[in-house]
């Protein structure tokens, strides 16, 4: 049977998801306490076993200066021994009755493996948000301009400087302020969030440590180009190489990566003919 997840279900979902995710405990109790609400989360009970859940985190997409409610589906989990049921598919169908009969628009996600991508799409979903994913050797970046900063960022800060900086994205999903908040403070040991000044310019970046190698998940950049931001960046974390996620089209020539997959469930909007942008999607 698939209903919304109950208080009660806590104790029994918790562990699922570190189980199939692999999350610390503490991890899984943040998101319960910040993230999570009842009325979204789906769960597949059997009796009183909880075999299966789907979040559905809330977010707009904009599109042609018009803001459409949609969801992000997230934590599509399935215990190991129920799998090959259906149990997902069951549950993502479920999830876009709901969105519907909610008035909401669209239901966008990230798939976890090249492999999913096939998964979705037989399910509706199609390829929208892409990425340019860039290397940087610390040895190639220009030197730091003395008159650049970089400083902590609040939330509404570096909320407002995204959504000037990919106003013009065309499909953007756009989180608000509360779901920035708590993607920020997920970013682990070594990493973190800034704001960037240079010559009247400013931005954002958030990155996580990867081993040696520091991942930039977001660059949201005003009158910064991408190698200036980075020499600041450098300057602060002094990480032996970075890998870069940029918009596609960003970086000339380079290939774009699909990223994200949306399905609507409204008589879609006008295709734009460039890809889409998401980030800080807890992928």
């Amino acid at each position: 049977m698939i209903r919304l997840a109950q208080p009660l279900d806590y104790a029994q979902l918790k562990p699922l998801w570190s189980r199939v995710f692999g999350d610390s405990a503490q991890a899984v109790d943040a998101h319960f306490a910040l993230r999570h609400r009842d009325e979204d989360m789906l769960v597949w009970a059997e009796d009183e076993r909880i075999c299966g859940m789907l979040t559905m985190l809330p977010l707009t997409i904009m599109q042609n200066d018009a803001a459409y409610p949609a969801r992000y589906i997230y934590a599509v989990a399935t215990a190991p021994e129920r799998r090959g049921r259906g149990i997902a598919g069951e549950l993502l169908e479920r999830a876009g009755e709901l969105i519907l009969a909610r008035g909401e628009a669209a239901a966008v996600l990230v798939p976890a493996s090249k492999s999913l991508f096939d998964y979705y799409e037989k399910r509706g979903y199609r390829t929208a948000f892409a990425l340019n994913v860039v290397d940087a050797d610390a040895g190639a970046l220009p030197p730091c301009s003395d008159a650049g900063t970089l400083s902590p960022c609040a939330s509404a800060d570096y909320t407002r400087i995204r959504d000037r900086a990919f106003a013009q994205a065309g499909l953007y999903a756009r989180w608000d302020e509360r779901a920035v908040d708590y993607a920020l403070g997920i970013l682990g040991e070594g990493g973190g969030a800034a704001r960037l000044t240079l010559g009247g310019g400013e931005g954002v970046a958030a990155w996580s440590r990867e081993d040696d190698c520091v991942l930039v998940r977001e660059l949201a950049l005003l009158g910064i180009d991408v190698p200036a931001a980075l020499a600041l960046l450098h300057r602060a974390v002094g990480a032996p190489s970075y890998r870069v996620r940029l918009p596609a089209g960003a970086q000339p020539n380079a290939e774009a990566t699909p990223f994200g997959m949306i399905r609507w469930f409204i008589p879609e909007p006008a295709p734009m003919d460039a890809p889409g942008y998401l980030s800080l999607a807890l992928d």
